[in-house]
């Protein structure tokens, strides 16, 4: 099984820990941050997915949204790295500081750093 696959895995079991060190594993190998991010959005879809069949509950979108931005934050020198050449718009956004939101904020500003706006 690839690295990739470990880490999608990972990711549906709640693994904290083991996605963390296959994010890191994945940036050493010099595979692009953008496509780990893409794995690690895949991640969070088949939990929405096991969440709308009752399977997971809102504690594991919870944990979900944490190992996406953890892993963001591991991801975001690189990120940056390539962001910063290649800025094409910026946007603000925002949300009540701790709201439960906030989670799903962050993550959309990582998207969007990775996509070459600032925010």
């Amino acid at each position: 099984m690839s690295l990739e696959e470990q880490l999608l895995n990972a990711m549906v079991e709640l693994e904290e820990d083991t996605s963390y060190e296959l994010v890191r594993k994945l940036i050493q190998d010099d595979v692009d941050p953008k496509k780990v991010l893409e794995i690690l959005r895949e991640g969070v879809e088949r939990i929405g997915e096991r969440f709308e069949k009752k399977e997971y509950f809102l504690t594991e979108l919870v944990i979900a949204g944490e190992i996406f931005e953890q892993s963001a934050k591991i991801l975001e020198p690189k990120l940056k790295e390539e962001a910063s050449n290649k800025v094409s718009g910026t946007a603000v956004i925002g949300t009540v500081k701790g709201d439960v939101h906030d989670i799903g904020k962050n993550i959309f500003v990582t998207l969007l750093q990775s996509s070459g706006i600032a925010v």
